[in-house]
């Protein structure tokens, strides 16, 4: 009996630990809501399943709001948005938010056109292993839109994150 009883303990504590669990994961529902929403094309929805995720600063979900304001799905396209959420993001390391901050800057959309610091994010991007960053830095190689020797001092200037991300946008 008392074997028993012991069981059923066991078999009430391990349901109280997964009904626990379903409840913490209910908690990130909102970002699997974002997945569903996007494969339906339902972007006004996907910007708002995002909200609490950005609001808590992850950077994954700030480059994917950002990625919505870049294309303008969801809403109107909003470069300068895309600009500071992609650099909060960068800034925390996200390896996709310094690849497509670089990408703006390549571009001047959103912000002031600069090679020298889509190199500085593209640097940053390869650094986070970001696959397609060597080929952006190829790019600007290849371009001749930097130097050589302007790529060796910019790359001395913005070896460390922190001193990229401090600039300005």
């Amino acid at each position: 009996m008392r074997k028993l009883l012991q069981l059923i303990g066991a078999i009430v504590l391990v349901a109280l630990v997964l009904a626990l669990g379903v409840l913490h994961a209910r908690e990130r529902w909102p970002a699997s809501n974002y997945v569903d929403a996007m494969a339906k094309g339902q972007f006004q929805q996907a910007r708002a399943f995002l909200k609490p995720e950005v609001a808590e600063g992850n950077p994954q979900y700030l480059t994917a709001l950002a990625n919505l304001n870049y294309l303008g799905l969801g809403g109107p396209k909003n470069y300068n948005k895309a600009a500071e959420l992609y650099h909060q993001a960068a800034s925390e390391g996200y390896g996709a938010a310094q690849l497509n901050l670089g990408h703006l800057y390549k571009q001047g959309l959103g912000v002031t056109k600069s090679a020298e610091r889509a190199f500085g994010w593209y640097v940053h991007a390869k650094i986070s292993n970001n696959p397609w960053a060597e080929n952006y830095l190829s790019q600007l190689s290849v371009e001749l839109v930097l130097t050589p020797l302007q790529m060796s001092v910019l790359r001395d200037r913005w070896l460390k994150l922190g001193a990229l991300a401090s600039e300005p946008l």
